[in-house]
């Protein structure tokens, strides 16, 4: 375990010298310099230790799940998000589904934060229903063709490639879709960049792929299983959403605590906490309730148990704590919480856009009802 808290040391530094110093003008500015943080986590060999595999045993995940509560233990939620997304979805599916050598090329840059990589599965019209996606991957000689349009991609304008979902197949089936690592330089690659609510740093955005050819060796898996290797991707997606979640509420709740100690300095040390302070204390137990289930989850991905139940409770349940304790801040701070760049403001519109990365709220409640 010394080796554990040597790295939380580590990422601790980073924090306090490269990230808290920044997040203030960054967020004024919407534009966080996602890329050298990228390369500079990589750098400490911060991703070499936390990036997840299919077989791996729990003391990866520990390392990760350190990463995670820290970066989201922040005023920002979005350097959290954009990491995830890296490492998490692209990263990960390329180490553990990339068998060519382009594959293992990618994947020790975007280890050393040379390169970043992020999934590209969401589309317009179908959002997360993935059985539904409308870009196409035509076979053409020794490789294929791609043209379709994706959506509310994260990363999407600071990526250096996407794993890109497209269909292969004829129809709505299981194995008619596959995975490709496709170049963001690659002739017909456009990017747009959305302007969002919450998460507001210019890294979400819309990618459209016109006639862009690939060869084989930029499959990810094999044709057919995209679906299932996507599917697999959204269940840790969603357990590292959970952990920041739940993180970035305490922060805020941290935050809250300490102003309703200063008002109660401020009286005498006099007189009953009220019900804010009271509505504080229910966060908490709500919080604490969802390390629990963390926990839990936790175990039983490791145990190789079936898990996309859970982490789809996990993670709504997640997103109602993180709304409620948003809810509860804008309520204490009144009008000074809905200043531009007040952080009761930033907290609440980074959870509303939280809420639809990895599925919205109805879809988790689509992947329970079908169970």
């Amino acid at each position: 375990m010394l080796e554990l808290t040597e790295f939380a040391q580590d990422l601790d530094g980073f924090l306090q010298e490269d990230v808290l110093p920044g997040i203030e003008s960054w967020e004024r500015a919407r534009h966080y310099p996602i890329r050298d943080l990228i390369a500079s986590l990589g750098r400490r060999g911060i991703f070499a230790r936390c990036y997840l595999k299919d077989s791996d045993d729990p003391q990866r995940y520990r390392y990760n799940r350190v990463l995670h509560e820290k970066l989201a233990y922040l005023p920002g939620g979005i350097l959290g998000s954009c990491v995830n997304n890296h490492l998490d979805a692209g990263l990960s599916l390329i180490a553990n589904h990339g068998k060519s050598e382009l594959a293992a090329e990618w994947r020790d840059e975007c280890i050393r934060g040379t390169r970043l990589v992020t999934l590209a599965s969401t589309e317009r019209q179908t959002g997360s229903d993935i059985g539904e996606i409308r870009t196409t991957a035509v076979e053409d000689g020794d490789g294929y063709v791609l043209d379709g349009a994706k959506w509310f991609i994260s990363n999407a304008t600071v990526a250096d490639g996407f794993c890109v979902l497209a269909r292969t197949g004829p129809g709505n089936g299981v194995f008619d879709f596959t995975l490709f690592l496709v170049p963001a330089a690659s002739a017909g690659v456009s990017v747009e960049a959305l302007d969002t609510i919450g998460l507001r740093a210019g890294t979400l955005g819309a990618v459209r792929f016109e006639g862009v050819r690939v060869t084989k060796q930029h499959l990810v898996g094999v044709k057919g299983m995209g679906v299932p290797l996507t599917l697999k991707q959204f269940e840790k997606e969603r357990l590292t959403l959970a952990m920041r979640l739940r993180s970035n509420s305490l922060y805020h709740l941290d935050l809250l605590r300490g102003h309703l100690q200063e008002d109660r300095l401020r009286a005498g040390g006099r007189g009953h906490p009220g019900p804010l302070a009271a509505r504080v204390a229910e966060h908490y137990c709500e919080l604490e309730k969802l390390r629990v289930f963390i926990d839990h989850a936790t175990t039983m991905r490791f145990r190789g148990d079936a898990v996309a139940g859970p982490v789809a409770a996990l993670k709504l349940q997640a997103t109602r704590a993180a709304k409620a304790v948003a809810a509860t801040l804008m309520q204490y701070f009144g009008d000074e919480g809905l200043a531009e760049h007040s952080v009761a403001a930033r907290f609440w519109r980074d959870v509303k856009a939280s809420s639809m990365s990895g599925g919205s709220d109805e879809m988790m409640l689509t992947v329970l009802g079908k169970l």
